[in-house]
């Protein structure tokens, strides 16, 4: 080896030796004075978390997509937060505006850069180590709301991981897409509609929910209801695992129900069935009779307000279609019980 390299080798340990030191010093000084080296640090368990508090007051949509996290979204907050566990600075991205609310995963290059906000997340080999330990901890989003909240609509996407919906009382739409996992719903009340979609294997839990309506399409999944109550309807298509549902009311009084599981067994209330169940209770209402223009009304002339310039005949409106109560449950390989 050149003289000069050996130069350049020995005054390259000096100096990495003095960097160390002056670490450790330095640490020593700031644990002596009670102020954090890091901006984020680990709780007894080794867990760390980053919190970011809002207010509600005009919040109407919140968007959460993550690959593999848990989300727990908790009612009656004193104070409004999302607590983001085991994420390290530029994991993730929070937006928050006037009406939206969105959290989302970040990786690769822009998890250093942010380029739309001129930000570098590198704090230095140091910080970089320091997270390093946290590299295989379970990552979990933990969100706090007011009773008060004007939520209309969540719109979650998770690829696995837990989802844990509790103590919640508000109008909205839920929209939930997973992969894996399970997905719970426990104390949630809401004059709208709930709408899970499951692309591999997931477990569904839900006690105590109020909804008008609940939908699920699934891949495989074990869905278990218990003291829940839809107004309007229940639909459930899953391709195989199983549906059991402990149902509050004692009958299908107000449903036009159909149960279907080709490939599996089939209880009502302790009665087995073999493949199907079907029973009508809401009778589609009749079409009303609109008599022909003219009969019956000599006293008009036929220059009604609502009548049509070209042919002199009244414009009619067309209704909504109403949907009627359903209760539709299908699985193609595995169980329906419903007691």
């Amino acid at each position: 080896m050149k003289p000069t390299s050996v130069i350049f080798l020995i005054v390259a340990v000096l100096i990495i030796c003095l960097g160390v030191l002056l670490c450790i010093t330095g640490n020593s000084m700031a644990t002596d004075m009670g102020i954090s080296v890091f901006a984020q640090t680990g709780d007894a368990e080794n867990n760390f978390s980053t919190t970011e508090t809002f207010e509600s007051e005009e919040l109407k949509k919140i968007v959460l997509n993550f690959t593999d996290v848990n989300i727990n979204i908790y009612g009656g907050a004193e104070e409004e937060k999302v607590e983001l566990v085991n994420f390290t600075d530029g994991t993730y991205v929070y937006s928050l505006s006037k009406s939206t609310m969105q959290i989302y995963e970040n990786s690769g290059i822009t998890s250093f850069i942010d380029l739309e906000n001129f930000k570098i997340y590198f704090n230095g080999f140091r910080d970089y180590l320091h997270h390093y330990k946290y590299r295989d901890k379970q990552r979990s989003v933990n969100l706090y709301l007011k009773n008060e909240a004007d939520i209309i609509k969540f719109d979650i996407t998770t690829q696995s991981g837990n989802i844990t919906i509790k103590d919640l009382s508000l109008g909205c739409d839920y929209k939930i897409t997973t992969a894996t996992g399970t997905l719970s719903l426990e104390n949630v009340t809401t004059d709208s509609n709930i709408a899970l979609e499951s692309t591999k294997e997931s477990a569904l839990e839900l006690k105590n929910v109020k909804a008008r309506s609940f939908e699920i399409n699934a891949v495989t999944a074990y869905a278990t209801m218990k003291d829940s109550t839809f107004s309007h309807k229940l639909f459930a298509n899953i391709a195989s695992g199983s549906f059991e549902y402990d149902r509050t009311e004692s009958d299908f009084l107000g449903f036009n129900v159909e149960l279907s599981a080709p490939n599996g067994s089939l209880s009502v209330w302790d009665t087995e069935y073999t493949s199907y169940f079907s029973e009508i209770n809401v009778i589609e209402p009749p079409t009303p009779i609109v008599p022909p223009i003219g009969e019956g009304d000599g006293d008009h002339d036929g220059d009604s307000p609502d009548a049509d310039e070209t042919t002199g005949e009244e414009i009619e409106e067309e209704a909504p279609e109403e949907e009627l109560n359903s209760i539709t449950v299908t699985v193609n390989e595995g169980n329906i019980k419903i007691y």
